[in-house]
């Protein structure tokens, strides 16, 4: 694979879910990224998991029903913190570090990824 500006960059596998359902449906999202360090591989999972989160109103629904149960008023500072806290706790996700020479584009690895991620982690990372 063509690396970016350096040679140092790197390839994960990322699988960033919410700890509600931890994935079940596909509730997920699968991708293969370069990046100079795991870090920068960790902030883009933690991203993509509250972007799940968002994107299911189920999840969203049901921090507003905690958050009015605890007596917070919607809209009030408590109420928007008690919320971004509860997305916070729910982010989960796994990094895998693709250890594999390949010569593959990053939209091939991304496919193949998110056609069967077992079979990706297995042929192509530790």
């Amino acid at each position: 694979m063509k690396k970016g500006k350096n040679n140092m960059s790197k390839l994960f596998a990322v699988r960033a879910y919410e700890n509600i359902y931890g994935g079940l449906h596909r509730m997920e999202s699968l991708s293969v990224i370069e990046v100079e360090t795991e870090e920068e591989a960790e902030e883009y999972a933690y991203d993509e998991a509250l972007s799940v989160i968002d994107s299911y109103f189920e999840i969203s629904e049901n921090f507003e029903q905690e958050a009015e149960e605890e007596g917070l008023d919607p809209g009030s500072d408590e109420w928007c913190e008690f919320i971004e806290e509860r997305r916070n706790e729910d982010v989960s996700w796994n990094l895998f570090e693709i250890t594999k020479k390949t010569n593959e584009s990053l939209d091939v690895l991304n496919e193949k990824f998110y056609n069967n991620p077992d079979d990706f982690i297995e042929e192509y990372c530790n």
